[in-house]
């Protein structure tokens, strides 16, 4: 379930790759976008340095560029509100609880918990794995399988 898409295809260049692409002369679309969702910052960096033609750059360089996407993607999640969750995942979410399950959420972003908090979601989740906790982006599935942890479903990994 996709709770937040801080990456519609009309944004493409609205959260820092796109920007970062175009200020280096790489060659960079929705396609080139699509494949960076649920990555790493690495890999992501890697992803749209498949197109670079210029000089090897070195490790430093390649984490200054993270830096400054990164630190360009923070700027416009500082906008999100309440406004940008749908009502459907709302109530979803409210239903849920209500019900008495344990909810978790499992995202690759180091910023999850930052947008979970613009956005006013934050109390939903009894558990939050993110890539702060992670060594492995999607689609491997420690992620998920670290949320489990979290709220103590051992047995998830099983199911």
């Amino acid at each position: 379930l996709v709770i937040i898409n801080s990456g519609e295809p009309h944004e493409v260049y609205g959260f820092g790759e796109g920007e970062m692409a175009d200020s280096m002369g790489i060659y960079f679309d929705e396609n080139i976008n699509n494949r960076l969702r649920g990555v790493s910052r690495r890999e992501s960096l890697e992803i749209i340095l498949e197109r670079y033609e210029g000089k090897v750059l070195s490790e430093e360089e390649k984490e200054h560029l993270m830096e400054r996407k990164n630190s360009r993607y923070r700027e416009l999640l500082g906008s999100m509100s309440k406004k940008d969750v749908s009502d459907e995942v709302r109530d979803t979410l409210r239903e849920l609880r209500e019900r008495g399950y344990r909810l978790a959420i499992g995202s690759s972003s180091k910023n999850a918990k930052y947008i979970l908090e613009k956005t006013g979601l934050t109390e939903m989740f009894d558990a939050i794995s993110d890539g702060t906790n992670i060594s492995h982006s999607k689609p491997d599935p420690e992620v998920f399988l670290k949320a489990a942890e979290f709220i103590s479903l051992a047995d998830f990994s099983r199911a």
